[in-house]
């Protein structure tokens, strides 16, 4: 059995962490560990290890939230918020601004963003497998996220000849640790999968990390969690609306013997937009709208938008919502409220935003800073 063999793997790594000089866990272990895991299992217990590093950033810079938001976009990414195009951009703006702070010496701190990054691009890549990091020609650029972030918990960041054995030690035992923080998921991504009645039920998971706090030029805090998520299960009519759509999905991927299926619904002011990709790619927009046709799909997601407003309307209305179903038929589905998604630049007009914003208020706190300046060059 798979848990017979974590176990294990993990009793031989605590005895390889004991034995070797530097307390370091080998790479061929950490790779036959990881190999028990699929890769979103990777992701989050990789994730989790490097958040032992967060305090050596915020200890640096107190008021710079970039640590945050690194491990807010990979988050995300990995939950099909953000498509891969708008994440390797992101991650690559945030990249220059870390080598930056570690040019200004800043070496610490910056290795520990620094590792995170790494972490972006193996989750991009689909590749967490380690190399030998120790050997003569190993190249930096392609030390693993693990390896990097033991480094800056060790104080090796600068010299691995610096290396604390006891603190890489703490952290090697720290990352089997993780190894039980596997499935750990953002608290606003719902799950959905059926009981025995065929009814969808909805899983709210544990939040990993401190939630990002973002700040507007005031120095408001710029809330990034919403109720309205939260307790949209809990609502009969959006819970219904949801149901339906998401049932109505189900069945068509399965007629259509479709693997997997995305959904997104695009939405401000008047204008609605539906998108869909399958195993093949992008769905032919006159498929899908004929498709859509048959339950009204807009209509009902134009429903959903507008009760979880009701909920909680200082919070916002969303402007995409994500149905994602896997090959397994469990699906989620995700809402954005704070990003401008790159799709709205082609079809939308920045009026659009101001007279959405006329329609769904929002308060301060949960106004991002993009949307103020739509407000403002308006006027």
């Amino acid at each position: 059995m798979m848990d017979e063999k974590i176990s294990r793997l993990k009793r031989n790594a605590i005895e390889n962490i004991d034995e070797n000089e530097y307390g370091a866990l080998s790479y061929e272990l950490r790779n036959q560990i990881l190999s028990c895991f699929n890769n979103r299992e990777k992701y989050f217990i990789i994730l989790n290890t490097l958040l032992l590093n967060y305090p050596i950033w915020h200890k640096t810079f107190p008021k710079d939230f970039t640590f945050d938001e690194i491990v807010q976009y990979s988050h995300k990414y990995i939950n099909n918020q953000i498509e891969q195009d708008l994440f390797s951009k992101l991650i690559s703006d945030k990249y220059v601004y870390i080598l930056n702070r570690i040019n200004e010496g800043k070496t610490k701190a910056g290795y520990s963003a620094l590792a995170l990054l790494r972490l972006c691009r193996e989750e991009i890549t689909n590749e967490f497998k380690s190399d030998d990091e120790l050997r003569g020609n190993s190249d930096p650029e392609e030390w693993s996220s693990l390896f990097i972030g033991s480094l800056t918990y060790s104080n090796g960041e600068e010299d691995i000849n610096n290396i604390n054995g006891d603190l890489n030690k703490r952290y090697w035992n720290y990352f089997l640790e993780c190894l039980e923080k596997k499935k750990k998921i953002d608290c606003t991504l719902n799950q959905t999968s059926k009981d025995n009645s065929g009814r969808i039920e909805v899983k709210m998971y544990e939040y990993p990390y401190r939630p990002t706090p973002n700040h507007n030029s005031s120095g408001t805090e710029v809330k990034t969690e919403r109720q309205q998520v939260i307790l949209s299960d809990k609502d009969e009519k959006v819970f219904a609306s949801i149901e339906k759509i998401i049932n109505f999905y189900m069945n068509l991927k399965k007629e259509k013997q479709w693997n997997e299926l995305k959904i997104n619904c695009y939405a401000v002011n008047d204008f609605i937009s539906i998108t869909g990709e399958n195993d093949s790619g992008k769905i032919n927009n006159t498929e899908l709208y004929i498709i859509n046709s048959k339950i009204k799909a807009s209509k009902i997601f134009k429903d959903i938008r507008k009760d979880m407003y009701s909920i909680n309307p200082f919070e916002g209305a969303w402007y995409k919502m994500r149905v994602s179903i896997d090959s397994t038929d469990t699906a989620f589905y995700f809402f954005t409220y704070d990003i401008k998604d790159p799709f709205f630049e082609k079809y939308t007009d920045v009026s659009d935003f101001k007279n959405d914003l006329l329609k769904f208020p929002r308060s301060e706190e949960y106004t991002p800073n993009w949307l103020k300046d739509i407000v403002i060059e308006i006027e």
